[in-house]
């Protein structure tokens, strides 16, 4: 199959897909999304989506990639040394506003298993990279804890998309800045690691400039 053309506007038929997902996900809980539905949004056909993702599955998975922040975990150095104010964080919250929109959408909306491990694993892997693991070297233990860590914060998203008056950013920051360093500093104390600091020291990369 010859690769789809892109639109007279110069947005890929990729975007427009990932797109249609969002518009659709806003009225429909993400389990009764089709490919028909997709497809009709995105105004391309089967043969096209089935070019550029296997499945919904898939489709979902590139989504909660693109839309993981991945530079949030490395404040969590600068927290944990008592460094942090909560205008800095503010700060790059709002700069990652849009990507943690959507993720709070998906999980005020999914009620599906998959959905929420796929977010889970995928910020997972983000934090065990900011604190100087890969989720390779994640003891059952490390799992437990990085798993109550991400069901806690992925609770409060939630609890913002449903009721973001109440529960705005700047609230969400406010109740979990003290609460997170300190968790996860006893943690790593009892596990006898030390928590790493590099991060904090170091320029950006040219992978996190491409993140």
């Amino acid at each position: 199959m010859g690769r789809p053309k892109n639109d007279q506007l110069n947005i890929s038929i990729e975007q427009r897909i990932e797109e249609a997902f969002w518009t659709l996900s806003e009225k429909n809980p993400i389990e009764r999304i089709s490919v028909v539905a997709l497809s009709k949004e995105a105004h391309c056909n089967r043969g096209t989506f089935y070019y550029y993702f296997t499945d919904i599955y898939e489709l979902l998975d590139r989504i909660i990639e693109k839309n993981i922040p991945t530079k949030l975990p490395n404040y969590l150095q600068a927290a944990i040394a008592g460094s942090l104010r909560e205008e800095d964080i503010k700060a790059a919250i709002l700069a990652e506003r849009d990507r943690i929109d959507r993720l709070a959408s998906l999980l005020s909306r999914s009620t599906s298993p998959y959905t929420n491990r796929r977010l889970k694993n995928s910020a997972i892997k983000v934090w065990a990279k900011a604190m100087g693991m890969t989720t390779e070297d994640l003891s059952s233990t490390d799992r437990l804890f990085f798993e109550f860590m991400a069901s806690g914060l992925f609770g409060a998203l939630a609890y913002h998309a449903e009721h973001p008056q109440e529960a705005s950013y700047e609230e969400l920051i406010h109740a979990l800045l003290p609460v997170i360093p300190a968790i996860t500093v006893a943690y790593f104390g009892r596990t006898g690691r030390t928590v790493p600091s590099r991060q904090l020291q170091e320029e950006p990369t040219a992978e996190d400039a491409a993140d």
